[in-house]
């Protein structure tokens, strides 16, 4: 039950650390990393396609 719940947290902030890294490169008009598109279930194709 406790492994349950610390895998839970800990995907809850690989997510938020993905969404901060995403935020800070379409912020800065730079591609943002492929783990971090892959942990937010991003496509990387269609992510690259948009103009920013």
């Amino acid at each position: 039950m406790m492994t349950r719940i610390a895998s839970y947290i800990s995907k809850f902030f690989a997510a938020l650390n993905a969404s901060i890294e995403l935020a800070a490169a379409v912020e800065n008009r730079r591609a943002p990393s492929s783990k971090a598109l892959k942990t937010l279930g991003i496509p990387e194709r269609q992510f690259r396609a948009v103009q920013f």
